[in-house]
C-alpha cells in the first residue's frame, strides 16, 4: 500500500522518513506516492495529521509480481 501526504496549511512542512529521507511539502502540496511503512506508526505524523497539518491519502497499490501473475492469468486463458 501507498500513501500520499498532503500539505493542508500555508506554511511548508519537513517530515523525516522512516528510511532517514527528508520530505518538504510546500503549502497545498501532495507528495509523491511513498511506502505506507516510511510513515507508519511515526508519530510526527500522527501528531501533524490529529493536528490537521497533514492529510493522508492512502492508495491501494498491487506490487509488481501480482499484476504480472494477473497478466499471464487473463493471456493463458484467452488463448487456451
Amino acid at each position: 500500500m501507498t500513501v500520499r501526504l498532503e500539505n493542508l496549511t500555508s506554511r511548508p512542512v519537513w517530515l523525516v522518513l522512516a528510511s532517514g529521507e527528508s520530505l518538504r511539502l510546500a503549502p497545498g502540496q501532495k507528495s509523491d506516492a511513498l511506502a505506507d511503512v516510511e510513515v507508519s506508526g511515526s508519530p510526527k505524523v500522527l501528531a501533524l495529521t490529529a493536528r490537521g497539518v497533514i492529510r493522508q491519502d492512502k492508495e491501494n497499490v498491487r506490487s509488481v509480481p501480482e499484476r504480472r501473475a494477473s497478466r499471464r492469468g487473463a493471456k493463458s486463458g484467452a488463448n487456451p
